[in-house]
């Protein structure tokens, strides 16, 4: 069986390493994956292509221009093309509503399966939050992909049971062609270790009395912006001025600076910045809470936020809106951390239970036996083995 797998982003960025390169090894360990055909998206820092057993990897070079966005979907369809000549493509797995785009067209003329992991509704989300407009050609040109990969697919796996649910007894999508499939983690590498808290927070020059929050990602646009801010104060007050320690690890260091100085936050009291994932573990073990901070809005129950099982996979209780995925409501049930119901009216006291949830043991407590039970890549294997099965 010779597969394409499509993502829309580079090589390098962070969630092509988080969840597409593990994803292809789980693929080319399959006895019945004779030939992988790895297609990316690469708009910047183009470097060495992806050497994995069984995987070939090819980049379409683009950028962030209107120009190339309007013929990156015709190199898609031209690339895809000679593949499939070359090679005799079984199946296409674009990863992400966006990647499923651009290989629709292809798939269409072609009659190959087809598959869109990591289904979301990218292009309402987008529109609550501000970012495009509903009328805009970028809306109405990825609602109309979306629709139409909900009937193209053979097989589609959103990141939610919620947005599972809503698909079949809303949309009325054929509930055998879906299957839930969350954005899994490498528990080892996000493992609570003491070795890396100590290392870390004397790194920092931080005291054991201390008190650290830590938030992996944006601000403003799907994330959170100024209510990013009051959340962050609110726990802070909660928690006592004196021994709060805020650590950011993102690429937004100048925007995230910018607010932090205009909110009052003591320079001393923060660290910003951005580290490669394979450091990222040690950061959350030095830690004793964690922010997730998108921004709630209907079609939010469609996300997965991949840094919320890397926090959860290193046992650390959460702080969180309400209405994000599957994730706040388990949160609040399991008292895996704290969901905030309002983002407009913050108060302090809406963390007065994050001393007792620090208290949890990291390594064995509640949290990350969760995370090793419904985060681990085995989830995702399961998938492939129903697919493959059903593809053959």
């Amino acid at each position: 069986m010779n597969l394409c797998f499509f993502t829309y982003w580079g090589l390098n960025e962070g969630l092509t390493q988080a969840t597409v390169v593990p994803h292809l090894k789980i693929l080319a360990e399959f006895s019945e994956v004779d030939q992988i055909q790895f297609v990316s998206m690469e708009r910047d820092n183009i470097g060495p292509k992806l050497k994995l057993k069984n995987v070939v990897h090819h980049q379409i070079v683009t950028s962030e221009s209107g120009k190339d966005k309007l013929t990156d979907r015709s190199k898609a369809t031209k690339l895809l093309t000679r593949l499939h000549n070359e090679k005799n493509i079984d199946l296409v797995i674009a990863r992400g509503v966006m990647a499923g785009w651009l290989s629709l067209k292809f798939v269409k003329e072609s009659g190959c399966a087809y598959s869109v992991e990591s289904f979301e509704p990218h292009a309402d989300y987008m529109h609550e939050d501000g970012v495009w407009e509903k009328i805009g050609l970028r809306y109405q040109v990825l609602k109309k992909a979306e629709n139409s990969e909900k009937k193209q697919a053979n097989f589609l796996f959103p990141v939610t049971d919620a947005y599972a649910q809503h698909l079949i007894e809303k949309e009325g999508v054929n509930s055998a062609k879906i299957r839930t499939m969350p954005c899994c983690v490498d528990l080892d590498r996000f493992a609570f270790r003491k070795t890396d808290r100590s290392a870390i927070r004397t790194k920092l020059g931080l005291k054991d009395s201390d008190i650290v929050g830590i938030y992996t990602g944006k601000l403003g646009g799907i994330y959170l912006d100024i209510e990013a801010i009051q959340i962050i104060r609110a726990a802070k007050e909660q928690l006592g001025s004196e021994r709060f320690f805020l650590i950011i690890l993102s690429p937004d260091h100048d925007a995230w600076r910018k607010s932090l100085v205009e909110a009052n936050i003591d320079s001393n009291r923060y660290h910003i910045g951005f580290v490669d994932q394979s450091e990222v573990g040690a950061y959350l073990s030095a830690s004793d809470f964690a922010f997730s901070l998108h921004r709630p809005t209907p079609s939010k129950m469609g996300i997965s936020p991949i840094k919320n099982g890397e926090y959860m996979a290193n046992g650390l209780p959460v702080v969180i809106p309400h209405g994000i995925g599957d994730d706040s409501a388990l949160i609040r049930q399991n008292e895996f951390g704290v969901v905030v119901d309002d983002i407009d009216s913050i108060e302090k006291t809406d963390f007065s239970s994050l001393t007792s949830l620090m208290m949890i043991d990291r390594e064995n407590g509640r949290i990350a036996k969760w995370a090793r039970a419904h985060r681990s890549f085995d989830i995702v294997r399961s998938c492939y083995q129903e697919m493959v099965a059903k593809i053959k």
